[in-house]
């Protein structure tokens, strides 16, 4: 019997058995063509596409090239984490309830607390510069 587990939360869930989600990513480079004249159909692109393949072939170390230009993800879900993505499928709910609980946490520390100008950590020793007076 084939096990999946939950990419997200790691639930061991039996194939065939259990309820499971896939999610599929696609991650590509956006092209948006500029409008086509008369003037481009009737040039003549040839001498254009031989300059770039020689700057290709120039410059094959440069990281920037290398990197993919299409990219493709699989998850597998158990139906409480399918449930967690579809209401924040960027995750950009878990950032602020990660700063909100940091801010806490620091509030309750004795010794420690948040800059009043939102610009950083304060400690007794130590001003965040909105605090800082000249």
């Amino acid at each position: 019997m084939l096990h999946v587990t939950c990419d997200l939360c790691r639930k061991e869930m039996c194939h065939g058995h259990d309820h499971r989600y896939v999610v599929k990513i696609e991650v590509f480079a956006a092209h948006d063509p500029g409008k086509i004249t008369e003037a481009d159909l009737d040039e003549d692109h040839m001498e254009a596409v031989s300059e770039l393949l020689r700057e290709m072939e120039d410059n094959l170390d440069d990281p920037d090239l290398a990197e993919p230009i299409y990219k493709q993800f699989r998850y597998d879900l158990c139906p409480e984490c399918h449930k967690k993505f579809l209401r924040d499928p960027l995750g950009k709910g878990a950032e602020v309830r990660l700063q909100q609980k940091l801010v806490s946490r620091l509030q309750d520390s004795p010794d420690t607390g948040v800059c009043s100008g939102g610009l950083g950590i304060t400690s007794a020793s130590r001003r965040c510069p909105a605090e800082r007076t000249l």
